[in-house]
């Protein structure tokens, strides 16, 4: 059996096809992703963009394409935050699947919170209960759990992307800028450590290319290189303080240039 899946993400589009069978459970047949920005605009705004929903059906086009080329036998399709909360969130979902055949779906934030739980379980070998954050570009997810259950998971309005076109827009932040962003953020997590509260872990776990970026981030600032190894992707509670004042207060161009982030991770 041949498998298809699309997220449709607030920035990037993905597209995944494994195989499966009984000798072997899944293999990668195919994968790919294009940057699409579906979010731009949309999270001041209320509404996806006609730009930005032109450019994601123009990439959904393609990946139409390649399911069929592929022969997929069953395909899920899912779209996250940026349709989420769009006013024309559900008009985009019918155009896709009226148009393409793709059965693209909205995914809750609590269920975009424990498949990202999932995700982390697959990739990580846990013992103890744990929490695992991920940052995407229109929300964020929290989960408390451990490997046989999640006991607590939730979605937060606090993606790069959303955060960035609501608070920040001088090159560098201005000083009201960076509080009002702070403020913002405080406000909303408050609320989920009050929950956390209740629970103990001895791990703590950051997912999605945001938090790879500040991993790298943290390691330019050691005057290190790339981290390629779990051991040297940890950040103490220091150094994340020291890189989020030197975040604040540089310009995009020292951004790249002394952390060497993609030119669209710059913010």
């Amino acid at each position: 059996m041949t498998l298809g899946v699309i997220d449709v993400g607030t920035n990037t589009v993905h597209l995944l096809i494994v195989r499966c069978s009984p000798r072997q459970p899944w293999h990668i047949v195919h994968q790919e992703h294009h940057r699409t920005r579906l979010g731009d605009g949309g999270f001041v705004a209320g509404r996806l963009t006609r730009a930005a929903m032109t450019r994601t059906m123009t990439v959904l086009q393609r990946y139409a394409k390649t399911l069929r080329r592929f022969r997929v036998d069953r395909l899920e399709a899912a779209a996250t935050s940026a349709v989420r909360d769009a006013a024309n969130g559900r008009l985009f979902v019918r155009r896709v699947r009226q148009r393409l055949g793709i059965p693209l779906r909205i995914m809750s934030g609590r269920r975009e919170a424990r498949l990202s739980y999932l995700g982390m379980l697959a990739m990580n070998r846990v013992r103890h209960p744990c929490m695992v954050v991920t940052i995407g570009g229109g929300s964020a997810q929290v989960i408390y759990g451990d490997r046989t259950s999640v006991r607590y998971a939730t979605s937060v309005p606090l993606g790069c992307a959303r955060l960035a076109q609501q608070f920040l827009h001088h090159d560098p932040p201005s000083p009201a800028e960076i509080d009002r962003l702070t403020r913002h953020i405080r406000r909303i997590w408050t609320l989920v450590i009050q929950q956390l509260r209740h629970y103990r872990w001895r791990h703590a776990y950051g997912g999605s290319a945001a938090v790879a970026d500040l991993a790298e981030v943290v390691a330019r600032m050691r005057g290190g290189v790339t981290p390629t190894r779990t051991s040297q992707r940890v950040i103490a509670q220091a150094e994340l303080q020291r890189t989020v004042t030197w975040l604040s207060t540089s310009t995009a161009a020292q951004r790249r240039r002394v952390a060497k982030l993609h030119a669209h991770r710059e913010q």
